[in-house]
This record gives C-alpha cells, sequence and structure tokens, in this order.
C-alpha cells in the first residue's frame, strides 16, 4: 500500500499567501483551466496550501467566494475529519500517510510528474460525517519562482459504492445459490425423513439469502436504509459453537489455529442471530488473512449485568495510519481492488443496527483486539 512521507507542517505568511494568490490569478492559462475543468480543480503551493480553487470547487462546498478557503490545506478546505488530530493540521496526522491526494502531491513534487490516485475522505457535512471517494490527478505548475501543484478531483463516490457492493454481493449470492441448489439436488432424491431435514436447512439459507439482500440494500444507501431485525434469545456457548462452524472451512483458516474459549458462564441474551454471525465472522476472517501461517487467532468471551463481549485477537499490530482510518467506508489495506467493506460494515451493523459497540486496539506487545459489544 502506498503511504506519503511525513509532511511539513510548516505554513506561509500571509504575505506569501496573498502574492501567490494575485500571481495565479493573472496567469491566463491557469484561469482558462479553472473555467474549463468539468471537476474540483485546486492549486496549492509547496506548503500544500490552497491559492486558486474554481467555482464548481465552492459549489460543492456550498460557499460563495473562495477567500474562506485560500490558504487552508485540501483536507482543511473539504473539511475532512482528520485535520484537526495534529497541530500541524491536514498532511500531518497519522491518516494522512495514507491519503491518495497527499501521496499524489508528494509523488508530484518529488518527480515533477502526474500522479493518478484515489483519495477515501470523511468529510463533516450538514447532517454529520460522508463519506467520500476522489479521483485525483496531480500535476507541476512553475510560474515567476514558484512551484505549484494543480490537482484535478472528480468524485466517484457512486461508482466506487457499486463497484464494492457488486463484489461483495455476487460473491456471496452466489455462494448461497450454490448452497441452496445443493440442497435442492439432495432433497429431489431424499426419503421422507430425510426432506423433513433438509427442509430446515432450506429454510435457512432462503433466510440467509434474504437477509443478504437487505444488508446490501443498506450498505447501497450509505448506511441511511434499514434492516429488519429478528432479535432471539440465544445462549453464548451456542453463539461461540456457530462461528466456530463458519470460519473453520474458510479458505483462510488454512495453515492457522484459532482457538475459541468456551464461556466462563454460559449466558443468554437478546439478539439478531445472522448478523451478530456476520460480524463476528468477520473479525474473525480479517485477524485470519492478517496472520502469518502457523499463527493462532483467539477468540474469548465476557460478561457484565448490562452487556456481553465478544474479543478477536491476533498477534499482528495494526500500522498507525491504518488504524487512524480502519472504519472508514472506502478505506482498505488491500489495494484500490480490496473489499473496503468489512471493517466498515462491522462498525455499521454492530452499532447503528444492533445497538452494540465494536471496537479495536492495537499495540507492538498485545497484539490487536477487535471486541463486539452487545447489551443483554
Amino acid at each position: 500500500m502506498d503511504s506519503a512521507p511525513n509532511a511539513s507542517a510548516e505554513r506561509s505568511s500571509l504575505d506569501v499567501i496573498q502574492a501567490q494568490v494575485a500571481l495565479i490569478g493573472r496567469d491566463p492559462v491557469i484561469t482558462t483551466l479553472m473555467s474549463a475543468a468539468s471537476g474540483l480543480l485546486i492549486v496549492v503551493n509547496e506548503n500544500r496550501e490552497v491559492v486558486a480553487v474554481n467555482d464548481t470547487f465552492l459549489r460543492s462546498l456550498g460557499v460563495d467566494g473562495a477567500e474562506g478557503v485560500l490558504g487552508l490545506r485540501p483536507g482543511e478546505a473539504l473539511r475532512c475529519v482528520h485535520p484537526p488530530e495534529a497541530a500541524g493540521g491536514c498532511g500531518t496526522t497519522a491518516a494522512c500517510a495514507t491519503c491518495g491526494a497527499a501521496i499524489a502531491m508528494a509523488a508530484t513534487l518529488e518527480t515533477g510528474k502526474v500522479v493518478d490516485r484515489k483519495c477515501f475522505m470523511t468529510i463533516h457535512g450538514p447532517e454529520g460525517t460522508t463519506d467520500w471517494c476522489l479521483r485525483v490527478r496531480s500535476s507541476l505548475l512553475q510560474s515567476h519562482g514558484y512551484r505549484f501543484v494543480l490537482l484535478l478531483l472528480q468524485d466517484i463516490t457512486a461508482a466506487q459504492r457499486w463497484e464494492e457492493i457488486e463484489r461483495v454481493f455476487f460473491h456471496d449470492v452466489s455462494n448461497l445459490l450454490m448452497a441452496l441448489a445443493a440442497r435442492v439436488e439432495l432433497l429431489a432424491n431424499a426419503d421422507a425423513s430425510t426432506v423433513l431435514e433438509g427442509t430446515g436447512k432450506f429454510r435457512q439459507l432462503v433466510e440467509r439469502l434474504s437477509r443478504e439482500v437487505e444488508i446490501q440494500k443498506l450498505l447501497a444507501r450509505e448506511g441511511s436504509g434499514t434492516v429488519t431485525i429478528r432479535p432471539e434469545r440465544l445462549k453464548l456457548s451456542s453463539v461461540m459453537r456457530d462461528l466456530e462452524m463458519a470460519v473453520a472451512s474458510h479458505p483462510a483458516a488454512r495453515g492457522r489455529v484459532v482457538t475459541i474459549a468456551p464461556p466462563a458462564t454460559d449466558s443468554t441474551f437478546a439478539t439478531d442471530s445472522s448478523l451478530s454471525l456476520r460480524i463476528l465472522s468477520n473479525m474473525v476472517v480479517n485477524a485470519l488473512e492478517a496472520s502469518e501461517p502457523g499463527d493462532e487467532i483467539r477468540v474469548w468471551t465476557d460478561q457484565s449485568s448490562e452487556s456481553i463481549g465478544i474479543h478477536v485477537w491476533n498477534r499482528q499490530v495494526i500500522p498507525a495510519p491504518v488504524a487512524a482510518r480502519i472504519f472508514e467506508r472506502h478505506f482498505s489495506t488491500k489495494g484500490e481492488s480490496g473489499r473496503g467493506l468489512g471493517t466498515y460494515a462491522m462498525k455499521l451493523f454492530g452499532e447503528k443496527v444492533l445497538g452494540g459497540r465494536v471496537s479495536f486496539t492495537t499495540s507492538a506487545p498485545g497484539g490487536t483486539v477487535f471486541s463486539l459489544s452487545l447489551p443483554t
């Protein structure tokens, strides 16, 4: 995965920024580009400060004039959630090391070449945070002894969202349809007692298929839709057995050991079994994929009078730049064609849908632990 070098926190003086803004404003080539470009266009100086923007950029922010964004860095102008995390602002936080725009700007300033990247960004909007995916193209401009970077940003959020959903949805649905087809074949040649038993399995597969459609609808609506909850009282030991069966045959489990500790107390709690199992399975599979052959994955539980906690551990440590963005919708450690929905979906379903809490810790001595806490 690409990463940006540590960017300087240095800021230009107001006099320098005003001089550069005036210089760019008098450049006929740049002003023509500003008026002709169909996407969001920004010009930044070597300190990554905005010295020019086009009208499309201003309209996307809902502002009337450029005065409010000149001198800011791109993430600050776009209201990215991460700049306040460090005194140096945009480009200096842990999350910025994996930002496509930061990587593109650094590469262009270093090589002088045109660079294309995807930038996944969570921004503050009028109704809370929103996840954006931008196609970024950066190119070098030189004028009157200054070096500038021209950034063309195209909003590809909708296309990226459908690409992710299509990749995950068709994979999961294809697996369910194959299982249904195999079950139908068995039922067609079974005796009466086997048919009765097989009908229950068939019903479970149909319910899982129906639930998968609901889940993908929720993801398609950026988490603003609804999923029908089917709560039931479950034994914690039963949930752990289902989890063990769900991950035992997964390809990522080959050559690795999954140790699931039995609950100290076999309490019952109310939850949607399908959704909770999906979240927990995702946690274990992510841990398996992050591990090396021969590694052990540990799963254990704890409980209080108010909640049940289920924890998944692996020995690997999540790098700080990745940890800072782990629950963002489009962000993935698997490259631009990665799945990109796993941890986002865990957070969405575990908290917004099930009313629990999804969290993680990571450290060099302790490894990484993902946790799902559900109310009793």
